[in-house]
């Protein structure tokens, strides 16, 4: 049997797992759920959505304490579920319980496999940076990287183990866009980065065995975890 996982995208547990290590699982705030969400996030109900393992795969219904669904809703990937119709989730899917301020999860399921850090591809992954090459045990992998994104996974590449913020990798590769400050910059901006690492994703993976090396600090920016 495939073993799933959420993933932890905003909060208090960023990057940490989850295992959905039984047939139905209760998300909410109150201390008898399943998975129990951090207070701040206020939009969320007490027991806002259920997970179930079905014939189909893994789905979610918004259910809401009282089972005629959740205050603020529950989201994937920024789509409002109809209150108590299961939605057959995906690997990657995003989920949105509550209000765009309210807790985040990324559905991992099969075709990925999240791993404790370290993951040990710190010393297996390598930039040549005169030829442009990315490396995994010596051998150059063949991913036909833009310019873009081959500066975006340099640069987290580089400083790995820390955030690189939207502003940051703005700077490094569109350094003529105008940026809102220092610590922001605009919608437009963010899908374009979060396209380039959506991408890059997608092409790496297949070398790296299904590990997802990007982590995403919502609203903050990126970094790579080895």
């Amino acid at each position: 049997m495939t073993i799933v996982f959420l993933e932890h995208i905003s909060g208090d547990h960023v990057g940490e797992f989850i295992e959905l290590d039984k047939g139905e699982i209760v998300i909410g705030r109150l201390s008898n759920c399943d998975i129990v969400t951090e207070p701040t996030f206020t939009s969320v109900s007490q027991c806002h959505c259920v997970l179930r393992r079905t014939k189909e795969g893994w789905t979610i219904t918004d259910s809401g304490t009282y089972g005629k669904g959740s205050s603020y809703g529950t989201y994937v990937n920024d789509v409002h579920l109809i209150p108590n119709e299961p939605k057959l989730l995906g690997p990657g899917d995003e989920l949105r319980l509550g209000t765009k301020i309210g807790k985040y999860f990324r559905f991992l399921g099969e075709g990925t496999i999240p791993v404790r850090e370290p993951i040990q591809l710190k010393e297996r992954l390598r930039i040549d940076t005169s030829k442009r090459r990315i490396l995994l045990d010596g051998r150059e992998l063949s991913l036909n990287l833009t310019n873009q994104e081959y500066e975006l996974v340099l640069m987290l590449w580089q400083r790995s183990g820390e955030v690189c913020t939207f502003a940051e990798i703005c700077e490094r590769i569109w350094p003529n866009e105008k940026i809102l400050s220092l610590d922001s910059v605009d919608a437009d901006l963010r899908v374009r980065i979060n396209t380039l690492v959506h991408t890059l994703r997608r092409k790496m993976s297949l070398y790296l065995g299904g590990i997802d090396i990007f982590v995403n600090y919502r609203g903050i920016g990126y970094r790579i975890r080895f």
